[in-house]
């Protein structure tokens, strides 16, 4: 069971990254090219969510179920250029918080050693 909950995620992932890459060769058509980045978000928003369960400070666990929620919700609400930039920091921001995150626990597992 836990293997099924690992490999569906990188199914996803790797349909997901096929279809973007194939887009490039065979040109889709706009709706397919519009679901298949719905899709991406989406899988965003749901991975950032369930990565929030898993982060030890309240501030993250509220930043990466803010982000989370809004890349999922963003495709189903009308967009205009500052919707767009939330989405890009949606993105962003996140990750630059589990890097800066990271940074910290290995200075502090240096210092300790």
């Amino acid at each position: 069971m836990k293997k099924a909950i690992i490999i569906i995620p990188i199914l996803a992932f790797v349909g997901i990254f096929i279809a973007k890459i194939s887009n490039w060769f065979l040109h889709y058509d706009e709706e397919t090219n519009r679901l298949i980045n719905s899709l991406m978000f989406c899988f965003i928003g749901v991975w950032y969510i369930a990565d929030s369960l898993k982060q030890s400070k309240t501030a993250f666990k509220i930043l990466f179920l803010v982000c989370g929620g809004y890349l999922i919700l963003m495709n189903f609400i009308e967009t205009n250029p500052f919707l767009k930039i939330l989405g890009i920091l949606s993105i962003i921001i996140p990750l630059i918080v589990i890097r800066r995150n990271r940074k910290r626990k290995q200075r502090k597992e240096l210092i300790e050693q």
